[in-house]
């Protein structure tokens, strides 16, 4: 359980640093690990893209240097470009939540190809 002191999250909850709006160190090197599994090469410019430049590639190159970690808006940016996975990813709780909305998100994804697959059935038999 997190506690708060000042505003801000203790540094005992693993969420944010001590330093207002910044991953703490574990969370900052289980982003990176995600961000690195994800892309492989030519990681920092390939962030750069997926966030259409909210994320510089040189931002991105020094939280894989480790010499810097992501602000509350570049983590609020990588959250919404790689939704539940990257939550599972960084985060170090069993939140069930995050669980829940992973599902939610590859059941869409399948029902989305189930749709399409489908059409293309229908297509095929059609013509």
């Amino acid at each position: 359980m997190s506690s708060q002191k000042n505003g801000k999250l203790s540094q005992n909850s693993g969420k944010l640093s001590g330093k207002i709006g910044k991953l703490s160190g574990p969370c900052a090197e289980r982003a990176v690990a995600f961000l690195r599994a994800t892309h492989p090469e030519k990681t920092a410019e390939a962030i750069e893209v997926e966030t259409a430049g909210i994320v510089s590639a040189d931002t991105a190159r020094k939280w894989l240097a480790g010499s810097s970690t992501p602000n509350f808006r570049a983590t609020m940016t990588l959250i919404a470009i790689y939704g539940p996975p990257f939550l599972a990813a960084v985060l170090s709780d069993d939140l069930h939540w995050v669980a829940r909305a992973m599902r939610a998100e590859r059941l869409a994804a399948l029902e989305a190809e189930h749709a399409r697959l489908k059409h293309e059935i229908e297509t095929i038999t059609r013509g």
